[in-house]
């Protein structure tokens, strides 16, 4: 199935999903985890804005997953045996030819996904239940979310994947991604 097929399906399943919280389920934190995240996070977010029950600081993406896979190949690069306890700072700098390795990877993450499910969940709760530091990774509505501003006017786009800091009200805090080389600018572009 390409991208576009599953744009197609999940689009729809989406916009009807969003439909019903907006009218019954106001306050819910939506997580969207359908590919495209980086499509159907904004239908998602329209269809609440429609209704006039929108809160960026509640709707997200699940980009756990990818950031997952992403430190599974980074610890390959870098040797180390257990990818869990790699902590990948955000101004790594990997070679051109490390960055085009691990970018045109490509394969199922599908045994992965119960993972990146939990352990988004798990921090959401975490946060809803008071707990200070939740920091995950998340696709979400810059405009609405502290510091998405900063992140907006460098990238010229509302969405993107940030770090995020969460709180009992969701998403508190959008980190900026950083210097970006022109390689990983090439890439945003290609988007």
């Amino acid at each position: 199935m390409t991208r576009d097929d599953l744009f197609k399906t999940n689009a729809n399943i989406v916009a009807d999903l969003l439909s019903s919280v907006a009218k019954f389920c106001l306050t819910a934190f939506v997580t969207i985890i359908t590919d495209t995240i980086n499509s159907t996070a904004p239908i998602a977010v329209e269809m609440l804005k429609k209704a006039s029950v929108f809160n960026a600081r509640k709707v997200f993406g699940l980009t756990t997953l990818d950031v997952f896979c992403a430190s599974i190949f980074v610890a390959h690069i870098l040797g180390k045996q257990n990818p869990q306890e790699l902590k990948v700072p955000p101004l790594v700098e990997l070679s051109q030819e490390q960055l085009e390795a691990i970018t045109h990877r490509a394969g199922s993450a599908t045994t992965c996904m119960a993972y990146a499910r939990f352990r988004f969940a798990r921090a959401i709760i975490k946060a809803l239940k008071g707990e200070a530091g939740i920091l995950e990774p998340a696709h979400v509505y810059l405009p609405g979310v502290s510091g998405g501003e900063d992140v907006t006017k460098k990238l010229g786009g509302d969405y993107f994947a940030v770090a995020t800091k969460f709180g009992a009200d969701g998403a508190a805090k959008a980190f900026n991604i950083g210097q970006l080389s022109s390689y990983k600018e090439g890439l945003l572009k290609q988007q």
